[in-house]
């Protein structure tokens, strides 16, 4: 019997409480998070992405209760945001407004946010803030603990935590801003220690489902420095660029937290989920994805790519790492993948590229899987030489219509 208890209770959920402790504990604990009453940090923004990407200076500087300034210098020219506690103001000269202007209640929420470098959840019930599990949710492979923060101002946040680490590692931000909903994610990582607290070294922001526009790279912090709470009001003057970047930094300490606190680290897909993409090759006649398909199995993605010259490759993390499954079959040009939406066993795949160029690959008809890719029949339209697109019938997997030009 009291081995079944054992069993029972550690088969138990945690509760929101266990998890916010659990993660304050993460952080460094309550005592060092209160210790520091002002932070600064230094580094570099990107905005935007490829070739149209701009890289800025930021410095920013936190104090407690909820007091921030933040500076973005690009070519000579420094953008400016203040909020005091009370109101919030701004200073745009990439917009031709070199005077400051203050803002509305919307930004001086999201400033009093950015100001809280505790985090959500540290203090949640002292901030006015409601805290709820709703258990976990797949956040790029790795099984995020969700919890759903109801902020004193209106706010709601959807905050995901590393189930090793218990470190934040995305942030859901619903936010009415002039009567309709805004709604951002945030990804938190590369966790550096200040003062005993582990705090992001990189944060990337953008529109719910839309790409990351904003990335930070923190460079350097300072913990409990000299700030004057004249640099949070509204400026009487002409505004000036009041914080920089210190000549010899402190050196950083990157250790990863999920062994500072004891744990193992682990690498899964959730450790670089924070990494963008960028073509490395191969050169555009031979390096073409033709298709892509994908679906959730028990949190995981599977992803099946195909390649226009190279075959079909199988992803088991979230392309994390691929393995190529369709080298023993006569053809490699691929032009169509789907997944049987009611086995996703059954992969269907379509061969020859549909890009009728000069160096276009043909191939030899439809091919039919049962067991993920592992082993493959031709189920016919030998003569096709380019499938487009296959779809299977949700309603009777036996009725497949192939697009062939």
């Amino acid at each position: 019997m009291l081995l079944l208890a054992l069993l029972l209770a550690a088969a138990q959920p945690l509760t929101a409480d266990q998890i916010v402790a659990k993660h304050v504990a993460a952080l460094g604990g309550m005592a060092k998070l209160e210790a520091i009453q002002s932070l600064r940090q230094n580094g570099k923004v990107v905005f935007g992405g490829g070739d149209f990407s701009i890289t800025a200076e930021v410095s920013q500087v936190s104090k407690k209760p909820d007091s921030i300034r933040r500076e973005v210098t690009l070519q000579g020219l420094t953008a400016m945001d203040g909020y005091d506690g009370k109101e919030s103001w701004t200073v745009d000269p990439f917009q031709g407004r070199r005077e400051p202007d203050r803002t509305s209640s919307d930004e001086a929420k999201g400033l009093s946010e950015d100001a809280d470098f505790e985090g959500p959840l540290a203090s949640a019930q002292e901030k006015g803030s409601k805290v709820e599990s709703l258990g976990t949710e797949d956040v790029d492979g790795t099984p995020a603990y969700k919890l759903r923060v109801s902020l004193k101002n209106g706010d709601v946040q959807l905050v995901f935590l590393d189930p090793d680490s218990f470190l934040e590692i995305r942030r859901e931000t619903h936010r009415t801003v002039r009567g309709s909903e805004q709604v951002t994610e945030t990804d938190f990582g590369s966790y550096t220690q200040v003062n005993g607290v582990w705090i992001p070294g990189s944060v990337e922001t953008g529109r719910k489902g839309g790409p990351r526009n904003s990335r930070f790279a923190l460079e350097s912090a300072e913990a409990n420095g000299a700030v004057d709470d004249a640099l949070f009001h509204f400026p009487t003057g002409k505004p000036q660029r009041e914080l920089q970047a210190p000549a010899h930094p402190t050196p950083l300490n990157a250790q990863a937290p999920a062994a500072a606190a004891g744990v193992a680290a682990v690498l899964d897909s959730g450790v670089i989920s924070g990494l963008g993409a960028r073509n490395i090759g191969s050169a555009a006649m031979s390096g073409r994805i033709a298709a892509v398909a994908a679906h959730n199995e028990s949190g995981k993605t599977v992803l099946y790519v195909g390649a226009a010259s190279g075959g079909v490759w199988k992803s088991m993390d979230g392309g994390t790492t691929f393995k190529p499954v369709f080298d023993k079959q006569p053809v490699q040009s691929i032009g169509a993948i789907t997944i049987d939406p009611s086995n996703p066993k059954t992969i269907w795949v379509g061969t020859g590229e549909s890009w009728t160029r000069n160096s276009v690959s043909v191939g030899d008809g439809i091919y039919k899987s049962t067991d993920g890719g592992e082993t493959w029949k031709n189920m016919g339209l030998g003569n096709s030489e380019h499938i487009v697109k296959i779809v299977v019938n949700p309603a009777d997997p036996n009725t497949v219509y192939a697009c062939v030009p």
